[in-house]
């Protein structure tokens, strides 16, 4: 859509107040027997004038804003959608922070091939693993007839049946800017997605924390020392 831009240099009268500071009108008697008013005003900048045709301009482009907008149908745009299935072959696009405790969200990324999470060495890894929707899987509950190209990133890879909640909603205690929990189920590779509480993330994102495992403990450490009290769920993805 190309539209020519509306002018933005419109400008006041200024009125020169070394004389007066009002407009100034001389009345002039028509033959008509009528009465016409003369500005006699002294300015010290004529200002712009807005009329029929600069309101018309105006209207006319938001007019064609407008067309645009009707021409858009559902299923017109293309949204580039990178989704993973979990174990029950449903396509899920949560937000999540990875092991490197940066925030993710699956729909960011043009395919699954091209996202990236960084694992717990902090080491950046391809999502390579995609594999093609059929319509036995669904997108957000909606069933897939499996003619688009829609990839799906094989959660499978780093989900299973030893995956578990560490902590739900439980306040985090750091010192010198370190927060450690252990568990014997946590493995070197595996990764740790951290959920920050609403009433928590500000101060989390504040801090800069991130996230590592190692064999029976999650680490998370944090740039600067946080500031108010920290709530999280973290839900440990165990990966031999």
């Amino acid at each position: 859509m190309n539209i020519t831009k509306l002018p933005v240099n419109y400008v006041q009268d200024v009125i020169d107040t070394t004389v007066t500071d009002k407009r100034r009108y001389e009345l002039i008697e028509n033959s008509d027997g009528t009465t016409s008013l003369n500005d006699v005003t002294e300015y010290l900048l004529v200002g712009s004038t807005f009329g029929a045709d600069d309101i018309n301009q105006t209207n006319q482009a938001a007019n064609d804003i407008i067309d645009e907008l009707d021409g858009i149908e559902t299923g017109e745009i293309s949204v580039a959608v990178s989704s993973y299935a979990d174990s029950a072959g449903t396509a899920s696009n949560a937000t999540y922070a990875d092991s490197a405790g940066s925030a993710t969200t699956a729909n960011s990324a043009t395919t699954a091939n091209s996202a990236t999470y960084a694992d717990s060495a902090g080491s950046a890894t391809t999502a390579n693993s995609a594999e093609k929707l059929t319509t036995s899987h669904t997108i957000n509950g909606v069933p897939f007839d499996g003619t688009e190209d829609i990839e799906v990133y094989d959660n499978t890879k780093i989900s299973n049946d030893d995956d578990f909640v560490l902590c739900s909603q439980e306040e985090l205690t750091f010192t010198d800017k370190v927060c450690s929990l252990s568990d014997e189920r946590i493995t070197e590779n595996s990764l740790a997605d951290v959920y920050f509480t609403s009433d928590s993330y500000d101060i989390a994102e504040e801090a800069s924390i991130y996230v590592e495992t190692e064999s029976g403990v999650v680490t998370l450490t944090a740039l600067k020392e946080p500031e108010g009290t920290i709530k999280a769920s973290i839900r440990i993805r165990v990966v031999e």
